[in-house]
């Protein structure tokens, strides 16, 4: 006997006590570089999670007079991925079996480093990013799609409200 293909049931709306504050034009920050950062806050596709790379972010290279230096041969450059103003956050350790949640609007932007297993991250036109173990990424605030855990996966996590 041939198992049925079981219907498709809409994913449950994941609960969360505190709600994010109402959707807002989207505006641009720009850094201590000059570059623009992006604020978002309108429902965003899958183009807006962005992997965290060098290659992603906008290089930045702090003034040396902000520092004490103990080593003439120092060099730095940050790689900014977001930014902006915060009202609050929150980070810490994640755990999640396989399943998947729907965000109408992601809560928070969210950094994710993945220490274990494999989540995806599909956006409402069904567009996918996957992530995997030593990998990171940034979720936007405003984000529209689902949040999949595709195995047994563990991951740190920081989330900024605006």
């Amino acid at each position: 006997m041939v198992p049925r293909a079981q219907p498709r049931r809409p994913l449950r709306r994941a609960h969360h006590p505190q709600r994010p504050a109402p959707l807002r034009p989207a505006r641009s920050l720009r850094t201590p570089g000059g570059g623009v950062v992006n604020d978002r806050r309108t429902p965003a596709g899958i183009d807006a999670v962005r992997a965290i790379t060098a290659e992603n972010g906008e290089r930045f290279v702090p003034p040396l007079s902000d520092y004490h230096l103990l080593s003439a041969e120092w060099t730095e450059a940050e790689f900014r991925v977001f930014g902006g103003g915060a009202s609050a956050f929150t980070g810490g350790f994640w755990r999640g079996e396989p399943g998947a949640v729907r965000f109408d609007s992601w809560p928070y932007d969210e950094i994710c480093f993945v220490l274990k297993g494999r989540v995806a991250v599909e956006d409402e036109s069904g567009r996918r990013k996957e992530f995997g173990p030593g990998e990171s990424f940034h979720i936007p605030q405003g984000f529209r799609g689902d949040w999949i855990t595709l195995e047994p996966s563990e991951k740190v996590f920081v989330a900024v409200s605006r």
